[in-house]
């Protein structure tokens, strides 16, 4: 069941879970953050994270979770014009970077796009060389517009870390309102997209309105703030 809504809300507003991009500012009044290097850098040549990205995560400290960097699907996700594998350069980030002992990290399962069998290929993976672990990450969802394929990719991640924290990253309102009993946390920036007939993005000086707008889209469905 899904406990933990995460986002980078509104400064005036007190939320407790957090999730922010490795150079945005921390929430004080959050009881606990996710820290992310981000992905968007990616959709720009040379396509990868920089050194000096990857230092600065080496050197973050966070009293949440920092997530292990990957590399999504940006070809399959975005169109990026690559030819690189991104299972494999996310597992080679894998192993240099994951310390399982380290229990602030948060490693993150990768695929191809809408592929289920990349999926399952990549939890074995990392079953056979870490086992199970306390969390887990799942990626390559955000674009996902395929219900029944984001709810198989889901499932299969939930059967393989049967008692692992799954949190997935930019996880859609139907994919969450499907999947809302199999997985423990999520994040997105969707209440700052336009909302309704003639509305546009969130505009400055309405956050707070939109986020409390996307909130009472959420609880319905069984979400307790």
């Amino acid at each position: 069941m899904i406990q933990r809504f995460y986002t980078y809300p509104p400064f005036s507003l007190k939320w407790k879970w957090v999730l922010r991009k490795i150079y945005q500012m921390p929430q004080p009044l959050a009881l606990h953050e996710i820290v992310d290097i981000g992905i968007y850098d990616l959709l720009n040549e040379p396509y990868y994270h920089s050194n000096e990205k990857l230092n600065d995560w080496k050197k973050l400290k966070t009293e949440g979770w920092k997530v292990v960097p990957d590399i999504p699907d940006i070809q399959g996700e975005f169109n990026a014009p690559v030819d690189y594998d991104n299972t494999e350069l996310s597992w080679e980030l894998l192993i240099d970077l994951y310390d399982p002992l380290d229990l602030h990290q948060m490693p993150v399962i990768q695929s191809k796009f809408k592929d289920v069998n990349s999926l399952e290929n990549y939890c074995d993976r990392f079953i056979k060389e870490y086992g199970q672990v306390d969390k887990i990450g799942v990626g390559s969802l955000c674009k996902m517009d395929n219900i029944a394929i984001a709810t198989e990719m889901l499932q299969l991640v939930r059967n393989k870390f049967p008692d692992a924290w799954m949190h997935v990253f930019g996880l859609r309102w139907y994919h969450m309102r499907k999947n809302i009993n199999i997985v423990d946390s999520y994040d997105t920036m969707a209440w700052t997209l336009p909302r309704g007939k003639g509305r546009p993005s969130c505009p400055r000086g309405k956050r707070e309105q939109y986020f409390i707008e996307y909130l009472d889209t959420i609880t319905p469905l069984g979400y307790k703030i």
